[in-house]
């Protein structure tokens, strides 16, 4: 393997658990970090018994995937952290959307549940949408109501 399939490997590792981690529910993301707790100190385990050369790669891969994964959240969740209020924070999100901002949708709240009405003009348009409100939901309750101009 070279070390641009090590890089590769890694970079994959990363966003997978940078993805599993943003969508999970609060309980598995607490299992999560129990787990990668107790691995981490396994991988320490096995770096120090394989001498300075491991240890240092293993802090430089932890390094660089902590980096890769805090800029990865940070450019997926940026818009949805600079308001408190979810309905807020999902329409500061969709405004700084470069496309869904184009499109005629708003959003209304009914109890704990985030509704998105409007019309989008493509599948994936309305999956983005989806995936901001998500984002934004406390308990992810949402109610998808846009209209997929055909």
């Amino acid at each position: 393997m070279t070390s641009r399939h090590t890089w590769g490997l890694l970079a994959a590792a990363a966003l997978g658990i940078v993805a599993g981690y943003s969508f999970s529910p609060k309980p598995a993301r607490r299992e999560l970090n129990r787990r990668a707790a107790k691995n981490l100190s396994t991988l320490q385990g096995i770096a120090a018994r394989e001498g300075g050369r491991a240890a240092r790669v293993v802090t430089a891969a932890a390094g660089v995937a902590g980096r890769v994964a805090s800029n990865v959240v940070r450019q997926i969740t940026g818009p949805l952290a600079v308001a408190l209020d979810p309905t807020q924070k999902l329409k500061d999100a969709i405004a700084a959307d470069p496309i869904l901002s184009q499109r005629p949708i708003w959003i209304d709240a009914l109890g704990d549940t985030m509704l998105l009405h409007g019309v989008v003009e493509s599948d994936e348009e309305w999956h983005s949408a989806d995936l901001l409100a998500r984002l934004a939901s406390p308990d992810g309750s949402v109610r998808n109501l846009l209209q997929v101009r055909h």
